[in-house]
């Protein structure tokens, strides 16, 4: 049995409706260590993510990091909860990735400045409350 097909028997065990469970869930049911459990859930992403996916379940995460709350997606607001979570993923990339970078352009090139922190503030603040709106607005008939 996979490492996917494990997780999700202890799912459909202990929460056959949906549900949520933690990292350190896995690590204790499975007696895995953080790293490994990690892997396991990544597995179990892996296989509802393929093209002819056989997973009962979608999971998706809440919040971040170790924190981290996985919800066993069953129903129809779950969908809008994956939405939420690429519009947080987005937005936490720009923040870690591109902000840094275009503050320190900024401050190398003087000219370059005022554009960087136009990109920041458009990007970083409109951008991205468009997305979380598009993301809000979907409903089932369109």
């Amino acid at each position: 049995m996979t490492h996917w097909e494990q997780i999700e028997e202890w799912l459909f065990e202990t929460r056959p409706n949906g549900g949520t469970f933690l990292h350190g869930d896995v690590m204790e049911r499975f007696d895995l260590d953080g790293r490994t459990a990690t892997l396991w859930i990544q597995s179990y992403l892996d296989a509802q993510r393929q093209a002819k996916s056989r997973t009962l379940y979608v999971i998706h995460r809440e919040q971040r990091t170790s924190r981290a709350i996985w919800v066993v997606g069953v129903r129809a607001v779950d969908a809008r909860a994956i939405g939420h979570q690429f519009f947080d993923d987005v937005h936490q990339r720009f923040v870690i990735a591109v902000t840094p970078d275009l503050e320190r352009l900024a401050t190398i090139n003087p000219r370059a400045a005022k554009r960087c922190r136009r990109i920041i503030e458009v990007v970083g603040t409109n951008a991205m409350q468009l997305l979380r709106v598009a993301v809000d607005g979907v409903t089932e008939d369109e």
